[in-house]
């Protein structure tokens, strides 16, 4: 397996995510913005370790990247879809490649984001503040506001 899609997989297995999603998904309506590459090679130096994954350098291949996450959420959660109007599942979509997205919400690497009519309800801690705290995901954040703001699960 390509060392890039075991970083992927990790990310993917975890499930905390896709937990979240199976949870409240009657409730709140799920999308992701793959932006791009963390921990590119080549562009950090944390050393062949960490960065295992290419510098996307079109949006084909930031695409085929996300096309990677999805064929592994398949074969794990089923719980994500690259179709943007299907609700029912974690929607899936790619940032441009001058990074817009990632640079008007100070997305990079990851971030939480919750909108509720419009508006930025819930911004969640952006990785240098997450790893303060590296046993307590940003997922776990995100779910406790779910519940307080949202109400419990209706699990499936």
């Amino acid at each position: 397996m390509e060392e890039s899609n075991k970083i992927k997989r990790a990310c993917v297995i975890g499930g905390t995510l896709a937990g979240i999603v199976r949870d409240y998904r009657t409730q709140v309506d799920f999308l992701a913005v793959y932006l791009a590459e963390a921990h590119a090679e080549g562009v950090w130096s944390l050393g062949s370790n960490v960065s295992y994954m290419k510098r996307h350098k079109s949006l084909q291949e930031r695409i085929d990247a996300a096309k990677d996450l999805l064929q592994i959420d398949a074969e794990t959660h089923d719980c994500m879809t690259d179709d943007v109007s299907d609700t029912s599942k974690f929607r899936l979509v790619v940032d441009q490649m001058d990074n817009l997205f990632s640079r008007m919400f100070k997305a990079h690497p990851d971030r939480v984001i919750f909108i509720r009519d419009g508006k930025i309800v819930y911004f969640g801690k952006n990785i240098m503040d997450q790893l303060k705290d590296p046993l307590r995901l940003m997922t776990h954040e995100a779910r406790e506001w779910l519940e307080a703001n949202v109400g419990p699960a209706l699990k499936q």
